[in-house]
């Protein structure tokens, strides 16, 4: 399983089409342009910067290279939301909005109001904007790794798999030890559970992360951690309800440094793959600008820097059960769907995520939930992106 998920060179292995635009192509330097230049034509489509305002005029320009390639397996945009356009995208059907505003009680529950970052119109083959293929984003060029994805070397060997958690989400232990590492003498690593003020054990400042540069490196990296849509750059651990207080479990500064790590990494993480400024619903509803974020101040991009395949997250507040609970609710299923994929089958992480979606959501028992527990489905369903190469 050491392999899995490593990045490849285009065409290598799999059969991906390559979607840009004129900005973003002006925006690579001279390697990252020759890696681009190297895509065969028939496998590279770049947008006209007219189009680059909306998605839907956009992706009139992929479907027909899907519909002419039937051995296409997947989609990878190279460019941001700035340079290759995501949508803002309802989860639900707007006629349910008053009930579901009913059945919340308190609208903080749901902050997005059900509207979330997706690019799954890139994957369309017959025009009716859902996906029928997997589709990933890669929003920088990474240091490590290039345009295309050579293989990391990095300095040291990397640990095969890590997990970390807030001590409020065991629900996560059981998919660890089923899936991303067998091993019962590597469990998750945990936060520290907080009373109302600090946190009872360890007795240890968790103002600042106990881990170091580096100690993130793995090829399988399972993260079910806090995060708010405003602070891009902290992952928080557990969290007292009401202490105004949490433990601070990775931020810039454990992605700092040279270190370089080509694996997979899922964060079960709140707005943990947002990588625009703004959340999709201040830019439906408000008019916010969306601008594009960077390494620097985004830990999902920060992990693509250092060479990740992928970063496999949420665009919105990502609902999954904060307890030990004897059959996975919420977005938890998806999370075991998805490491299932990749060890059971060795998928790539974008086709892994693809096929975990598609499962997850056909679900009988889910298609027959509550309203609500439907809707917050729904949310996990669209809200989940493959960021990186994936392939």
């Amino acid at each position: 399983m050491g392999n899995l998920g490593r990045p490849r060179a285009a065409n290598a292995r799999y059969d991906l089409l390559y979607v840009t635009s004129d900005g973003a192509r002006e925006r690579l330097d001279v390697e990252a342009a020759a890696d681009l230049a190297s895509i065969p034509d028939d496998r590279l489509i770049v947008i006209p910067e007219r189009d680059v305002g909306d998605i839907y005029a956009a992706v009139q320009h992929v479907r027909p290279a899907l519909e002419g390639n039937p051995t296409i397996e997947g989609v990878v945009i190279i460019g941001d939301y700035e340079t290759v356009p995501s949508r803002p995208m309802l989860t639900v059907n707007p006629g349910l909005l008053p009930a579901l505003a009913d059945a919340l009680g308190n609208p903080d529950r749901e902050p997005d109001m059900w509207i979330v970052w997706n690019d799954d119109p890139y994957g369309d083959c017959d025009g009716d904007f859902l996906a029928e293929l997997p589709v990933s984003r890669l929003p920088i060029v990474p240091t490590a790794g290039g345009l295309l994805g050579a293989p990391a070397k990095p300095e040291r060997a990397n640990a095969p798999a890590i997990g970390f958690r807030g001590a409020e989400f065991p629900f996560a232990d059981g998919i660890y030890r089923d899936f991303v590492d067998p091993d019962p003498a590597n469990s998750m690593w945990t936060s520290p559970e907080t009373t109302q003020d600090r946190p009872t054990a360890p007795k240890i400042p968790w103002e600042t992360p106990c881990l170091g540069s580096g100690d993130l490196a793995a090829d399988r990296l399972y993260l079910v951690l806090h995060a708010s849509s405003g602070d891009e750059m902290r992952f928080l651990g557990s969290t007292y309800l009401g202490s105004g207080w949490q433990p601070i479990a990775v931020d810039a500064d454990v992605l700092s440094g040279e270190w370089e790590s080509s694996g997979v990494i899922f964060g079960g993480i709140c707005w943990g793959a947002l990588t625009v400024s703004s959340t999709a619903r201040l830019v439906a509803q408000c008019d916010a600008e969306a601008t594009a974020r960077t390494a620097a101040n985004s830990l999902a991009l920060a992990f693509l820097d250092h060479g990740a395949n992928a970063f496999v997250g949420f665009t919105g507040l990502h609902h999954i059960p904060a307890r030990e609970v004897p059959n996975l609710i919420l977005g938890a299923p998806l999370h075991q769907l998805f490491w299932k994929n990749i060890a059971t089958h060795g998928w790539p992480p974008a086709k892994a995520l693809f096929r975990a979606r598609a499962e997850f959501i056909q679900d009988p028992e889910r298609q027959n939930a509550n309203l609500l527990s439907r809707a917050f489905d729904m949310k996990t369903f669209w809200s989940a992106t493959c960021l990186g190469r994936g392939w």
